[in-house]
């Protein structure tokens, strides 16, 4: 919040602290656009000072009754922001299983059943194995509708380690998308799709060209692209 300014400003509390962990609730209020800028400028002044130092981002379900699409998205959004704008370097979802009669948008495990978040995750967190990557952000996007970097959710992000890269990528728009993606490594990648119909369903493979591929991303999806090739 505004108060995060107080704390920036005392270079004595600073040089004492150890790390910083963070908590992502409450869009557009609590966590996003002005709140995160003023978190961004604390960090960035922190890890000038402790380069090493640990960034967590420890919290992050918001309970909004909605469909498992429209939550996945969301909340991958969210997390991509808080690990590429907000330089977390250790993440944590917070809620894992509820058993209520309406789905609120925060539940790994709903009912006794895995959600669509779920499978999302599961996929990621299979293909991008902690503390083997670094993060890529994207400078920019063609697509005004989609946001590259910033303070408010994010729809894009890659994590690069020796042999692949892995790029998450997110369409909560009511249209499909089409994005010319470059600084690709490798020369073919896989693709992973969860939409209304499908969770993290292999739909392919695609050449990559002197370091591009062209990317389609239908409405309300998300896609996971994983190439042969890494830093």
């Amino acid at each position: 919040g505004p108060d995060l300014c107080e704390v920036t400003s005392d270079p004595e509390l600073l040089t004492a602290l150890d790390g910083i962990a963070f908590h992502s609730y409450l869009e557009g209020t609590e966590s996003g656009g002005a709140s995160a800028v003023e978190a961004r400028k604390l960090i960035v002044r922190f890890k000038a000072l402790k380069p090493d130092a640990e960034i967590w981002g420890t919290e992050n379900c918001t309970t909004i009754p909605e469909n498992q699409t429209d939550s996945a998205i969301r909340h991958l959004r969210s997390m991509m922001r808080d690990i590429g704008y907000l330089g977390s370097n250790c993440y944590f979802y917070w809620l894992g299983s509820h058993d209520t009669d309406v789905f609120r948008g925060e539940s790994l495990i709903y009912n006794g059943m895995k959600t669509k978040l779920y499978f999302a995750f599961q996929k990621l967190w299979h293909s991008v194995v902690p503390g083997s990557c670094f993060v890529k952000t994207f400078t920019g996007c063609d697509d005004p509708d989609l946001s590259s970097f910033g303070p408010n959710p994010m729809d894009m992000l890659a994590f690069v380690s020796k042999d692949k890269m892995v790029v998450l990528l997110t369409n909560s728009t009511p249209m499909a998308r089409k994005l010319l993606m470059n600084g690709l490594a490798g020369t073919r990648m896989s693709l992973f799709r969860t939409s209304d119909i499908e969770d993290m369903v292999a739909i392919g493979s695609q050449a990559i060209i002197k370091g591009e591929s062209a990317i389609s991303l239908p409405s309300r999806s998300i896609l996971i692209l994983e190439t042969n090739g890494g830093a």
